[in-house]
């Protein structure tokens, strides 16, 4: 398969999935793992070229304490 120069950047690391006009998205699934959090994995289809990608994005949940002089 010959990619396509948007999905050339992408796999090159020079652009990514957002910036790629012609991305079609074709599935998101969220998943909670065990000790690991929410995990959101989306997957893409070029209309160009018809290359496929997958992206993971992992939620991170954080609490922060904050201490104030009274």
């Amino acid at each position: 398969m010959q990619l396509c120069s948007a999905c050339l950047a992408v796999r090159a690391g020079d652009g990514d999935t957002a910036r790629h006009a012609v991305l079609q998205i074709t599935d998101t699934r969220r998943s909670k793992l065990p000790n690991e959090g929410i995990v959101t994995v989306s997957t893409f289809r070029c209309q160009a070229c018809g290359a496929c990608w997958t992206t993971a994005l992992k939620v991170v949940t954080f609490q922060i304490a904050i201490a104030t002089k009274t």
